[in-house]
């Protein structure tokens, strides 16, 4: 059976061979490790365990802001990307870079710089849909993944402000929302349009932490419900499944999927 077909088996609930086994995504010390304990140089993991190789595309935006390095040495940069992010990265070992300061703090900020949103600065690359065939005729399960719209303005905002704004000013965070939500399906609207076969929407937004949501359930179904269901709407029309990863414990969000319509 081909590896695309198991995760495909697991996602209708059908039975395969044997489970769908893929290694996912390693930090790069995990393979500096694994070579100090016998991994042969350029060998394919999922070839030498026998795992179900998967792949795919990110399709993520930015907002414009002119991106710039503010400092570097030897063991870290300090820069702003492009979407007004002043951000930290590590050098020497993989680490999740510190957010320090953002440029999108009031809804004029946003307003500013949200009209950047438009398909003429993101055209599909020829190569996406190369490699989506590639890997339909190979039978590798192969992903689209655009940016989940919630994790979007926590990004661009910061985790603190943003929390602090759905509290206090929540049309603000919700044009966000609304705005990432159409922007992400017009893009993948576009993809599919240009030859594009994918197996799945990959959405990756960690909204959860150890104690249970970054916000509450009932905020979620208040404001940000329909948006998913925009996103689940749009995916069941195109024959898609979604795989939402989410960092945490998820137990309070799981019924908030399942009303948006993910399985």
């Amino acid at each position: 059976m081909q590896s695309r077909n198991r995760f495909l088996n697991a996602m209708a609930h059908r039975e395969s061979d044997r489970i769908a086994i893929t290694n996912g995504f390693p930090w790069p010390q995990a393979i500096e490790r694994w070579k100090k304990e016998g991994l042969p140089e350029g060998a394919s993991i999922d070839a030498l365990l026998d795992l179900d190789p998967i792949g795919g595309v990110w399709l993520t935006a930015n907002l414009g802001y002119p991106a710039r390095t503010i400092e570097e040495n030897d063991r870290w940069k300090i820069g702003i990307d492009a979407n007004g992010v002043t951000t930290k990265w590590w050098k020497g070992h993989y680490a999740t870079p510190l957010q320090m300061e953002f440029a999108v703090r009031t809804f004029e900020d946003w307003k500013q710089w949200k009209g950047n949103l438009k398909l003429e600065r993101f055209p599909v690359d020829p190569k996406v849909i190369e490699d989506s065939k590639r890997a339909r005729n190979e039978g590798r399960f192969h992903y689209l993944t655009v940016d989940e719209p919630i994790w979007f303005a926590l990004r661009i905002l910061g985790h603190d402000h943003c929390l602090e704004r759905m509290a206090d000013e929540p049309d603000f965070v919700e044009d966000i929302v609304a705005t990432l939500t159409d922007f992400g399906l017009a893009r993948m609207e576009a993809a599919i349009h240009a030859g594009g076969q994918f197996d799945v929407l990959w959405l990756w937004s960690d909204l959860c932490y150890k104690n249970g949501m970054l916000f509450s359930p009932g905020f979620y179904r208040k404001r940000f419900l329909r948006y998913h269901r925009k996103i689940k709407g749009w995916c069941s029309q195109h024959r898609l499944p979604i795989v939402f990863h989410c960092d945490g414990d998820v137990r309070q969000f799981i019924p908030c999927l399942l009303a948006a319509g993910m399985d």
